[in-house]
Order: structure tokens, then sequence, then C-alpha cells
């Protein structure tokens, strides 16, 4: 077995049931039927050291299926070679057989978290065929999904609801890439695993669709990116897009005004939509003044097949504030001609922010309006009366701003608006 990256499952069976003591972490309820064990292999060694620990029972167990792997036989291992980690697709595929339901063992911390990938499948029939016509716990047997999974043509998607209903797009933050003066090892991986999680909660959670946006924390002030941060945001955009469902939208945002890199990414990889910090004009930012160039951007988005993609334009917001004297009313019709299908204001004072909508809506009451920000539970319903959607990002995740997106935070927020259609 080479020693490639890749994504792998343990199937085991047990015997009998019996209250597992899993370190000091918890217990462990094991009953009469069959678990598997999802994980991913990205170090050194790849799959085959990572399947080869876990062929043998720890003398010193470390991760809950080593405990597991004690009073349990090892009865076949799936494994496929892949640069991009795929327990979180086959986890939700188990999930959907028949009896299966996630085993919960009380702790805390990221790396629980993470390794915690034991199915069981309650059958007193042998629920798993070997689709290679080996046999044995040291034999590849790939799932029948998997190759579905690893090169599944991503849908074309396109932003149909925008306009026809009031919009909820939660936003998912990138940790800082690399390519970027703050990026660590780690993180691409780290990045792409919460990506996952988040888009899925938001999915789940009814809300049309999510921004992928980088934080990387310093930025270039041209509409340039480095190329390996591209790649990342790349892997990263599609393996959302692999694991949500097409009417499920995809945004990209690399962060400040890279567009043309945006417009690559959401083409290539399944995105539907851009944010776009500066489509006209300039502004001030701490990365520099970050000025438009709509004729530059426009002819590459076309040139690369992209004019599918929906267009949202800042243009008083977080991020972009028009240098000069005019109204935001000016800057929205400027952008409209200049391709914007949409427009986003975000101020926090709530009386000022509606005033914005109000006026756009007054000068162009066919152009949606976004809100960028400043929305909760609590005001959602009143900054949202006459907006058409909105970007949401701290108010879903229970646990701080670097914590994940909360599955039922997002239903409440949704339901909020929901209510005002």
């Amino acid at each position: 077995m080479i020693s490639d990256p890749g994504t792998y499952a343990l199937i085991l069976a047990s015997a009998e049931a019996r209250c597992l003591r899993v370190g000091r972490l918890g217990n462990l309820a094991v009953r009469p039927g069959w678990y598997v064990y999802v994980g991913s292999a990205f170090g050194p060694g790849g799959v085959g050291a990572r399947l080869a620990h876990h062929r043998k029972r720890a003398v010193r167990p470390h991760w809950h299926v080593d405990h597991l792997r004690l009073h349990t036989r090892l009865e076949r291992v799936w494994y496929t070679h892949d640069p991009v980690r795929r327990e979180h697709q086959w986890a939700q595929v188990m999930q959907r057989l028949p009896g299966a339901e996630r085993c919960r063992v009380p702790a805390s911390g990221p790396q629980i978290v993470r390794v915690c990938r034991i199915w069981s499948i309650l059958s007193a029939d042998r629920p798993f065929a070997a689709s290679s016509g080996q046999s044995g716990p040291c034999s590849r047997s790939m799932p029948p999904f998997a190759q579905s999974l690893s090169y599944r043509k991503v849908a074309m998607r396109r932003f149909g609801a925008l306009g026809r209903k009031k919009v909820v797009i939660g936003l998912v933050h990138l940790l800082p890439l690399p390519g970027t003066p703050f990026f660590e090892p780690g993180n691409t991986e780290r990045a792409l695993d919460k990506a996952v999680r988040d888009a899925t909660a938001l999915w789940k959670g009814g809300a049309d669709g999510c921004l992928i946006q980088t934080v990387d924390r310093v930025y270039p002030a041209g509409d340039e990116a480095d190329y390996a941060r591209v790649a990342a945001v790349a892997a990263i955009t599609r393996a959302v897009a692999e694991t949500t469902p097409p009417d499920f939208q995809i945004g990209v945002q690399i962060m400040v005004n890279a567009l043309k890199a945006s417009a690559a990414v959401a083409t290539v990889c399944g995105g539907s939509f851009l944010r776009c910090t500066a489509l006209v004009g300039a502004t001030v930012t701490p990365s520099g003044i970050v000025e438009a160039n709509p004729l530059d951007f426009l002819t590459y988005r076309a040139r690369i097949g992209g004019d599918r993609l929906t267009l949202i334009a800042e243009v008083d917001s977080m991020h972009f504030h028009w240098i000069g004297d005019r109204s935001t009313a000016d800057v929205a019709r400027t952008a409209a001609r200049m391709g914007a299908d949409a427009v986003e204001v975000a101020h926090p004072d709530e009386a000022v922010n509606n005033r914005l909508v109000r006026d756009i809506k007054q000068a162009h009451p066919h152009l949606p309006v976004i809100l960028g920000g400043h929305t909760n539970h609590d005001n959602a319903a009143r900054r949202l009366a006459e907006a058409d959607g909105a970007f949401v990002g701290s108010c879903l995740k229970s646990g701080g701003w670097e914590s994940d997106i909360d599955v039922e935070r997002v239903r409440e927020y949704v339901e909020i608006v929901a209510g005002l259609s």
C-alpha cells in the first residue's frame, strides 16, 4: 500500500454488548452489530501508515477507535487516494444508511471532534459487500460511493432566487492561506474541513448559500492573489460544491479585491456568485487605496466563460466607501451599469442602514439590495424589512467568531427571514 494521502473507513464487527472506558474522555456503549470509523490520513506515511496502525490492536490506545478495536473484529478496509479530505462526505453517506447512528463520547476539544467519526450500523446481516472481489481486512474494497465523490462533476449553479425572495447567505471564513504572511502549516486542511462543516450546517439549516471568504489579515490592494492562495481557495470551494446540493449557492471573495482570481475559482469549482469589494470607483482600506477596473475584470470574466456568475457589488459597506461626494444610490446605479446584479450596504446604525436601502430602492426598484453585516436574531426582522437578503456571520455561531456555524442558530435566523417574505 503506497504512502499517498487519502480517506479511509474501517468496517468493524461487534459480537457482544459492552461499555468501554475511553481513557479520561468518558464511556462508549458498544452493542452487537457493525461499526464504521471514517478518517483521513495526510501525515507522514499517508493512508498506508495509518491503516498499518489500525490493523493492530493498540497497546496504549490513543484515539476512540483504538479502544473500539480492542473489542471488535476488523472485517474490511475501504480507502481511496485523494488530495482532498473527504471524511465528512463519507460520514454523510454513512449517516444515510438504514439504521445508522452517530456514536458519541463525552469529550471536549477540537482534536476529539475531528477524529470521532464512528458510526454504528445496527444490523445482524453483513451490510457491506466487497466491490473488488478480494476479502480480508487487508484488502482494498472501495466503497460504492467513493469514486463518485472523488471524481464527481460539479453542477453548474445559478443564483435564480436573488431578487425573488429574501436570501440568507452565511459567511464561511477561512484561515490565513499559503502565500500570505500569517499562514501556518496545516491551515489549508483545517480551513477545508471547517468550510465543509460550516457549509453543511448552513444547508441543513435552510440558508440559501454561503460565501467563502479569505481572512488573511494582510492583503494586496490590487486585483491580484498569490498562486498558492488561489489554489487553496479553489480546493476548498470544490469540496464545498461536492458536499452541497446544486440549489445551494456558493460565493467566492478573495480579499480584498482579487476579482479575477475569485471569478476563476467560482467558474471552475462550482461557485455561482461573487461579492465584489470594488466593482466601481475606489475606496481606502488598511491595505491601501483599492481601485476598481471594471473593464479589465469583466473582459477576463467573459474570456473564461464566467458570465453566468452573479455579481453582488459593495457600494457602502464594511469594505467599501466611495472616495468623493456621491450618494449611495448613485454608486448603486453605476455598479448596475457595470454589470452588478445586486448591491450591498452595511451600516452599524440601524436607522441609517434602513435609509440606505430605501434610497436605493426608490432610485432602482428592481435592483436587489443585500445587507453586508450587523444583523442578528434580534434585529433581522427590522433590518431586513425592505432589503432582499443578508450576508450573515457571527450570530450563526454559538462559541465566538472562530467557532463552527451552529445549524440550530441558522434555522432560527432563516425562520425569522422567511416570516418577512
